[in-house]
């Protein structure tokens, strides 16, 4: 057992610094840098987005998923169950 934790360790400092880095940086690139780009990209805009709005006016919010609720196709959706 001790032979295999020598060339674990032994390997883990074979791996350039950079690769390690890059290894590190993998899920933060994956799940936030990635996502942003694709949204900049996409032409989405946020400047008129009010991230209170819901909590500031409720019945907005009320109004919103009622209008939803109200172009859902449920006819359609009832042939899966």
């Amino acid at each position: 057992m001790d032979v295999l934790t020598h060339i674990q360790h032994d390997t883990t400092i074979a791996i350039p610094l950079l690769q390690q880095l890059e290894h590190k940086l993998a899920p933060i690139v994956t799940f936030v840098i990635m996502p942003i780009f694709a949204i900049a990209n996409a032409g989405i805009s946020f400047t008129n987005l009010s991230l209170f709005r819901h909590l500031l006016y409720p019945r907005n919010t009320q109004s919103d998923i009622g209008s939803a609720l109200r172009k859902t196709d449920w006819n359609y959706w009832s042939n899966f169950s």
